[in-house]
Formats: C-alpha cells, sequence, structure tokens
C-alpha cells in the first residue's frame, strides 16, 4: 500500500533542489563570466606588450631586424623563465626573431598572417608548457609585421590564471552562504504556508474527542481551503441531522411500544389455555427485551454528546453485573466465576452505559453456555473486561460479524434462541463511545473470549 506523501516532506526536497540547482547554476553563469572576462583581460595584456614590442622594433644595418627590450620586458621574455614568450614574424608568417630561437622548432606558429587585419588568440603546447597568446598586426618602417606574444599558463607567476583557479573557490564563499540564507527563508515561508493546514488537521482528529457539534475552524482558515471546510462542516451537520433523526426514531418507536405490550402481556395471562399462554408470555417477553435494548441504544447514543464522563471502578461494575444475573445463570445451570485484581481498575466514562455492556456480554455468555457450563469473568488491569463461556464458540468467518446491528448467528436463526442481534452491537457502541475496542477470539479449552477495552485512568 502507497503511504500518502507529505506536503512538508515534498516542499523541502523540491527547495532543497531548487536551492542546490540554482546555485549550481549560479556558480556555473559566474565561472563563465570571469573565464570570458579571464580571456579579454589576458588579449589585453598580451596586446599591450606585443605593441610594446613594436616600440622597440629596429632593422639592423645587414637588413634584418634587432629588438631593443626596456628592462622589465627583457625579464619577462627572458627564456630561462620560462614565463613569456615573443615572435616576430613577416607578413609571409617567418619567424624573423623569438626569445625561442634557442630550442629548435619550439617557436610558437599561427599559420599565415598576411590578411590579419586584427589581433588574434591562439593556444597550442610546447616543451610541456601551454601557451595562451595573441598575433598582432603592425606596421613598422614601412613593412607589414605580425608579433606574437604567449604566457605560459602553468607558471605560477601568470596572474590570470591564479584568477580563474582560485574564482570558484572565492565566490563560493558568498554564494553559497547567500543561498542557504534564501533557502532558510523559504523553508520558514513554506511551514508558515502550511501551518494552518497541519492546525486543521489537529482539529479534524480531535472531533471524535470533542463530541457532537464540534466543527473545523472556518473563519481561521486560509481562504484557499476555505470552500473544503464549508464542505466538510456542511457534511457533518448533515450526517449529525441524520445520526439524530435515526436516534429519535429508535426511541420513540419503542416508548410507544411499550404500552401495547403492556396490554398484549395482560391479555395473554388471561387465556385460559395454559400452554398458549405461557408460549405467548415467552414470545411477549422476547419483544419487550428487544424493545429495553432498542431503549438501551437510544440511550447510548444520546451519551455521545455528554461529558467524557467520571471515573469509573470496573470491577465493582463486573461485580455487579455478576450479582445481577446469577438468577439467570442458577436456572440455566451455568456457573458465574469472577476473577478481580487487588487493585481498583478504573476507566473514565459513563457509568451506566459500561454497566449495560457489561449485562449483554455476560448475558450472551450464559445464554450460549451448556449446562454444567463455566462463565469467567475477568478484570484485567489497566482497563479490560474478558468474559469467557464454554459455548460452541464465534466460528472463524462470522467474527467481523457479531457486533452488527440485528445480525444472528446461524444457530440463533433456526429458533434455537430468541433475540434481536443487539445485544453485541450495544457492547460496541460502548467501546466507540468510549472510545475502546471490543473484540472476540477463543477461549482457552474451547468457547467465546469477549474482551472490552477502555481507557484507564492516570493514576
Amino acid at each position: 500500500m502507497r503511504r500518502p506523501r507529505s506536503l512538508t516532506a515534498t516542499g523541502v526536497i523540491l527547495l532543497l533542489l531548487g536551492t542546490v540547482g540554482a546555485a549550481a547554476a549560479s556558480l556555473g553563469m559566474l565561472l563563465a563570466r570571469n573565464s570570458i572576462f579571464v580571456a579579454d583581460t589576458e588579449v589585453e595584456s598580451l596586446t599591450t606588450r606585443a605593441q610594446a614590442l613594436a616600440l622597440g622594433l629596429r632593422r639592423s644595418e645587414g637588413g634584418g631586424w634587432r629588438l631593443h627590450l626596456p628592462r622589465d620586458l627583457a625579464v619577462r621574455f627572458d627564456p630561462s623563465n620560462r614565463r613569456s614568450f615573443y615572435a616576430v614574424r613577416d607578413g609571409a608568417g617567418r619567424a624573423l626573431l623569438s626569445s625561442m630561437d634557442s630550442v629548435a622548432e619550439e617557436v610558437p606558429v599561427v599559420l599565415p598572417n598576411s590578411d590579419l587585419e586584427e589581433p588574434a588568440s591562439f593556444q597550442l603546447r610546447r616543451g610541456g608548457m601551454v601557451l595562451q597568446g595573441v598575433s598582432t598586426p603592425v606596421e613598422v618602417e614601412g613593412e607589414r609585421l605580425v608579433i606574437q606574444v604567449a604566457d605560459n599558463m602553468s607558471h605560477p607567476d601568470v596572474l590570470t590564471d591564479d584568477l580563474a583557479a582560485n574564482f570558484l573557490g572565492q565566490v563560493s564563499w558568498v554564494i553559497l552562504p547567500a543561498f542557504l540564507a534564501l533557502a532558510a527563508v523559504a523553508f520558514g515561508t513554506l511551514r508558515l504556508c502550511l501551518r494552518p493546514i497541519e492546525r486543521l488537521s489537529e482539529r479534524a482528529a480531535a472531533l471524535p474527542r470533542l463530541g457532537a457539534g464540534a466543527r473545523l475552524e472556518e473563519a481561521t482558515t486560509p481562504r484557499e481551503i476555505q470552500p473544503l471546510v464549508r464542505a466538510m462542516n456542511e457534511a457533518l451537520d448533515r450526517a449529525e441531522r441524520a445520526h439524530a433523526a435515526q436516534r429519535h426514531f429508535t426511541a420513540e418507536a419503542a416508548h410507544q411500544m411499550r404500552t401495547p405490550l403492556a396490554v398484549l402481556k395482560t391479555h395473554a395471562e388471561l387465556i385460559q389455555d395454559p400452554q398458549a399462554s405461557r408460549r405467548l408470555g415467552a414470545d411477549m417477553a422476547a419483544l419487550e427485551r428487544i424493545v429495553e435494548q432498542l431503549l438501551t441504544l437510544a440511550e447510548i447514543d444520546a451519551a455521545e454528546g455528554a461529558e467524557n464522563g467520571a471515573p469509573v471502578d470496573l470491577g465493582l461494575l463486573a461485580e455487579a453485573a455478576v450479582s445481577f444475573l446469577e438468577p439467570l445463570a442458577a436456572r440455566q445451570e451455568v456457573e458465574l466465576e469472577l476473577a478481580m485484581p487487588e487493585a481498583p481498575v478504573r476507566v473514565a466514562g459513563h457509568e451506566e452505559p459500561l454497566y449495560q455492556a457489561l449485562l449483554n456480554l455476560l448475558q450472551n455468555a450464559i445464554e450460549h453456555s451448556p449446562e454444567g457450563g463455566r462463565v469467567r469473568v475477568a478484570v484485567v488491569p489497566p482497563g479490560s473486561v474478558e468474559v469467557a463461556d464454554q459455548g460452541p464458540g464465534v466460528p472463524e468467518q462470522e467474527k467481523p460479524l457479531v457486533f452488527r446491528r440485528f445480525w444472528r448467528a446461524r444457530a440463533d436463526r433456526a429458533g434455537r434462541r430468541r433475540g434481536a442481534g443487539l445485544g453485541l452491537a450495544i457492547v460496541q457502541r460502548v467501546a466507540e463511545l468510549h472510545r475502546g475496542s471490543v473484540t472476540v477470539g477463543d477461549a482457552p479449552g474451547g468457547g467465546a473470549l469477549f474482551r472490552l477495552s477502555l481507557e484507564p485512568v492516570a493514576g
């Protein structure tokens, strides 16, 4: 079964993913922008040096070219430093001068520069170095030349390489805290927006405990979910009205049947035929019991909207129920046994409905016990009562059905026992009223074991 999805967890996960994605995208864009800036800075620096080299070019007496460099440029382009290099080419691309002349075939090469109008950058590898350079067209003494200047990007003194390498670490200390702060603000906003829904859920979970008439708070609910809350409250109103009408009908019908039953019972006693009078009296007694059970159900339903009740001692109630039904058990030759704990077992509830529930459990056990059988009643801490009989038990397929109203077992429907199937339904209704439960199982040694479990009183 698929577990329900949490809005908070989903929102937090999406928020974290969005924050991480936004931070990564921002760092990527800044890194790309920094790379472009570093590249532009490098090209500008190389172009400036190429123009400075052009100012130092002079023709020699033999018709060649010589280069006079200021001290700072001479140190920079010293081949032994392996930091920066230059080459002067003619329009055909032939090398005229090079700071790498001492190393054969190590002169930077850029294919024909005769059509070069603007500075052009290049990158190549020579002698284990990564050279980033610029080819700049110049005109010296009426002749078109190309000056190539390149930096060794792996040299520790190259500033632009340091900028590119350290940028990510430096910017991360600014970007990541900013996005973490943004994520914290967004998470707080998410929690603030979901808080009304959480309060609404808590209120909905508390409705059964608050009793009849309790509704979801509509005035403090955000506008977006007010229609849902209003619809739920209206549905609760309709259900409560229907339940009240059903309860009123049951109680009214039971009350109205009492008088005709009393008249019929009187007439039955006047019948001259003793056998017919006895049979009719038994039928009247069964019908009278059904009416009493209907009235009991109505009274229990009416107690639903009352207060939670006071502490009730289950041991005293069980003792009273056993004492009340001892004559019935004796007539059917059934022994009643009561097991009580040393300390009182107190639960919060309504004494009369709980007493009726215990009476019904006991009467059900007595009716299903054979002659000479025994019914054992045990009060179990912290808040349970167990009633076990030695009857035929409840078949496994019928256990989920025994607490339904007006449901009767197959043997009862065959006419072996009288009843309307309301006794155990009353027990379950009492358990629901007290936020407890009633279950049926198998008793040790055979028979049925009913367990009524209620919330104990603390202390």
